[in-house]
């Protein structure tokens, strides 16, 4: 029974310092609204005169709203990726050195490695072929690397 409890509690560490992060990112950067891209057309019914030229003004207006929109969600996410890597990677490490509880060990190094991954399933989209690879690969070389030299 005391296993049970304390596996039910590392990996209630782990998946609460993934909320808290998550909780954190929503509290301190404030994701982009989108700004008003539609707007009725002000023409009289029947004026497709009007009507056409309204048309166009609004496409030309709201692909300058979209490309603006989309700048700002990527600026958004970048630093959220960024959050989550930072505090995954201090999660990890301190969960590492500490000695004297491997409860708070294992539940702060999963949940370091849970921030890992959602850093990066919430930035995969705006990452290069390359970076992904790149990323991941050093990624899993430093769990490698962490695992051969501190758990042996």
């Amino acid at each position: 029974m005391k296993n049970f409890k304390a596996t039910i509690l590392m990996w209630a560490i782990a998946i609460v310092l993934v909320i808290f992060v998550s909780v954190g990112v929503a509290t301190f950067f404030h994701k982009p609204g989108y700004e008003e891209c539609y707007r009725p057309a002000p023409c009289a019914v029947g004026d497709t005169n009007c009507q056409k030229q309204f048309d166009e003004t609004v496409k030309n207006e709201i692909k300058q709203c979209e490309d603006s929109n989309q700048v700002l969600r990527e600026a958004y996410e970048k630093k959220v990726f960024l959050s989550y890597l930072i505090a995954g990677f201090i999660a990890l490490v301190i969960g590492l050195v500490l000695k004297n509880s491997k409860i708070v060990s294992f539940g702060l190094s999963v949940g370091g490695v849970g921030n890992f991954i959602v850093g990066f399933l919430r930035y995969w989209g705006y990452l290069g072929d390359y970076i992904r690879f790149i990323a991941v690969g050093i990624l899993l070389a430093l769990l490698i690397w962490i695992a051969y030299k501190k758990m042996r």
